[in-house]
């Protein structure tokens, strides 16, 4: 086996890296072997890529893995020298190995879900997923049902206590990206922080919802009432209602678990939006002898978008219509007859994407050029739920957290279960940003107290006091 170029350099520094650390007590001895273990694990993971070059991919895992279980040694008070201990026993850590607020049961569960590939349209991802929450919600006590669909199976994983009112938990299992990301950019830990693909949006936060309903379902005689998480495999790419909507239906509350705003602020109010496809149908000619024989679908669709920016972005408050993707032409000498773009609204009510809707249709004439809009209605705004955001605020505040929300562009199927009447609050999964992108992370230290509201949230809620 031989190393890439890159995966040298990165080695390189690693090493560096590694060779400066010194760790006491116990923990010295245990770790000090973490760079042939590094190197041992990226060379498998190099052999299950079937791979003759350790790449930085190979490396990356493996510190991961090394990484994780320092930490895990490193939360034991054994493993922490007697000089780092405050009088009584209390531990003040070295920051490197600060107690994470966060269980290991959270931090291995996210592992495994973020390292299973559930792109949206994948089937075969997406219910891996499915089955493997459905696995951990049958371990920790809780009714399980996987219902199948077209897009894949939705998972609804409920308990019952002893209070009356009815909370939705509401969650989604597939993210944007395709394979193999998740074996190319595994969970890492850097700080307080996690990164990987869908640690945000929204496995981290599925998560929470799960560890919520497992503490409720300990405790069968709580004051919480029926309880159900709804995870959908579909959320990314859907431009309509989940095909759960109706089993949804009647509950007091929904808590939607999109991740928290890098402030930490939670998510109370959410715009409307849609993604509609244009499409331009004309005739093509070659450009240098008969252009005059052509109908440029592009122009045609050039006139549109720019009409589309000038009309309707900005024409009312909080209304947004941008260009997000335009496609024509094959060749560079012919007239091209075909045209696509995409136009991504946003609007403050459900009324204003309406019209914003049948604005972007009224599309002019062009002479021999057919332009059509596809007819995706999107989502809905979320309202503010007064109590329910209040309250939620409330608590985060006795815990010592943020008492901050934000108005989100970005939907989510909390604006489904608010628009259907329920009290929704969003933004309860881990703080966390940059989703969608290489760098999207969640902050560690938020994922016990956003479980801790959650359960407060269901039994108050379940007892009928919010």
């Amino acid at each position: 086996m031989e190393w890439s170029t890159e995966a040298k350099s990165a080695w390189k520094d690693y090493y560096r890296e590694l060779k400066k650390r010194r760790f006491g007590g116990l923990l010295g001895p245990i770790v000090k072997r973490s760079i042939a273990h590094v190197l041992r694990l990226a060379m498998i993971y190099a052999i299950l890529d079937n791979s003759n070059l350790l790449l930085p991919v190979h490396l990356r895992a493996a510190r991961a893995v090394v990484e994780y279980g320092e930490r895990g040694a490193g939360s034991h008070p054994r493993m922490v020298p007697a000089r780092a201990r405050r009088p009584g026993g209390a531990i003040r850590r070295p920051s490197t190995l600060r107690l994470r607020a966060v269980t290991d049961r959270y931090l291995s569960r996210l592992v495994e879900l973020c390292g299973v590939d559930s792109f949206t349209g994948d089937l075969a991802g997406v219910d891996r997923a499915a089955h493997l929450l459905a696995g951990w919600a049958l371990d920790d006590g809780l009714e399980v049902e996987l219902v199948p669909s077209a897009d894949g199976l939705h998972l609804i994983a409920s308990t019952q206590g002893a209070g009356t009112g009815r909370v939705l938990l509401i969650g989604h299992h597939d993210t944007v990206f395709p394979p193999p990301t998740a074996v190319e950019r595994p969970v890492s830990v850097v700080g307080e922080r996690a990164f990987g693909p869908g640690v945000a949006d929204m496995k981290g936060g599925v998560l929470i919802a799960l560890q919520a309903l497992e503490r409720l379902a300990a405790d069968p005689s709580g004051p919480h009432g029926r309880v159900e998480l709804h995870c959908v495999p579909d959320e990314e790419a859907r431009n309509v209602e989940p095909h759960t909507l109706e089993r949804m239906r009647g509950a007091d509350a929904s808590l939607c678990f999109e991740c928290g705003r890098a402030s930490g602020a939670i998510v109370t109010v959410r715009k409307a939006g849609t993604w509609l496809d244009l499409t331009a149908r004309g005739r093509a000619a070659h450009a240098g002898t008969e252009p005059h024989e052509g109908r440029s679908a592009l122009m045609a669709l050039v006139h549109e978008v720019q009409r589309i920016r000038t009309e309707i972005d900005g024409a009312r408050p909080g209304l947004t219509a941008n260009i997000t993707w335009f496609h024509s032409g094959d060749v560079k000498n012919t007239i091209p007859d075909r045209a696509e773009a995409t136009v991504d609204v946003r609007a403050m009510t459900s009324a204003d994407l309406d019209w914003a809707f049948h604005r972007v249709g009224e599309f002019a004439a062009h002479d021999g050029v057919e332009v059509r809009r596809s007819d995706d209605r999107g989502f809905p705004a979320m309202t503010r739920a007064g109590r329910l955001a209040d309250r939620t605020l409330e608590l985060l505040a006795e815990l010592g957290q943020p008492a901050l929300e934000e108005m989100a562009g970005g939907v989510s199927d909390g604006s489904w279960t608010s628009e259907i009447g329920i009290p929704t609050v969003d933004g309860l999964g881990p703080v966390g940003a940059l989703d969608h992108t290489e760098d999207e992370y969640i902050e560690l230290a938020s994922v016990e107290s956003r479980i801790e509201v959650t359960v407060r949230l269901c039994r108050e809620l379940g007892a009928g006091s919010v």
